[in-house]
């Protein structure tokens, strides 16, 4: 089973959003999350061919998107936002140097 990028679809699966008053707001989060990724991941179109780049990718897309769906307000807990955040960042990391040029 070849894997795809994730779409408005399943990421309101992984989320756990049963009604689609959302859909809009969960669709520009997640446009704005990949075209950031896109930006941040040099060689991004080369290696999203590759089909553990992928995971990760829906992995990174559905914390980002999570996190500003969530975060929607101004919240103070730093100790949750920073370990999200060094998921984040250590899975663009893998993904920035871990897949070669073919």
């Amino acid at each position: 089973m070849a894997v795809e990028m994730i779409n408005l679809e399943n990421l309101k699966i992984a989320l756990r959003i049963d009604y689609d008053d959302e859909d809009i707001y969960l669709k520009m989060c997640l446009d704005a999350a990949i075209e950031h990724l896109k930006s941040a991941v040099d060689d991004y179109e080369t290696k999203i061919k590759e089909e553990s780049f992928i995971k990760k990718t829906n992995i990174i897309l559905v914390f980002t998107v999570q996190k500003l769906f969530d975060e929607r307000t101004f919240n103070d807990d730093t100790k949750t936002s920073t370990k999200i955040n060094h998921i984040v960042s250590s899975l663009l990391t893998q993904m920035r140097w871990c897949y070669e040029l073919k």
